[in-house]
């Protein structure tokens, strides 16, 4: 009986210890690996992610993500900062996907939609 009291309360001060000693896995890490590590393996990029509302992402990153709110501010601030080169990289992807699609011959350029027709005499 003894040697399992003593199991018990090894178990017992054990289970204690590790709550106490609990790691933090954010510690030390830049916005940039923060989101290299967690965020990656679903977002391609931070502009993929991006909006300019910097205190709403932070917000959801707090309530679903993130065990800091220090950490989730510097998250949001960092992927906010990508906000305008999405745009810019929405606005190229769809330059190249209307190019594709005209040499594939499938859409007509808008100028020569607009342009009168040819009359061959």
């Amino acid at each position: 009986m003894k040697e399992i009291s003593i199991f018990v309360l090894g178990f017992a001060m054990a289970g204690t210890g590790a709550a106490a000693t609990a790691q933090d896995f954010t510690a030390g890490k830049t916005p940039a690996q923060l989101f290299s590590s967690d965020c990656a393996e679903c977002h391609r990029s931070p502009s993929s992610v991006a909006g300019p509302n910097v205190n709403a992402l932070a917000g959801f990153l707090r309530e679903h993500y993130t065990t800091k709110s220090e950490t989730a501010d510097a998250l949001a601030a960092y992927v906010s900062s990508f906000a305008g080169l999405a745009a810019a990289e929405r606005k190229t992807a769809g330059a190249r996907a209307r190019k594709r699609r005209n040499a594939a011959g499938g859409v007509t350029p808008p100028a020569a939609a607009s342009a009168p027709p040819r009359v061959e005499q």
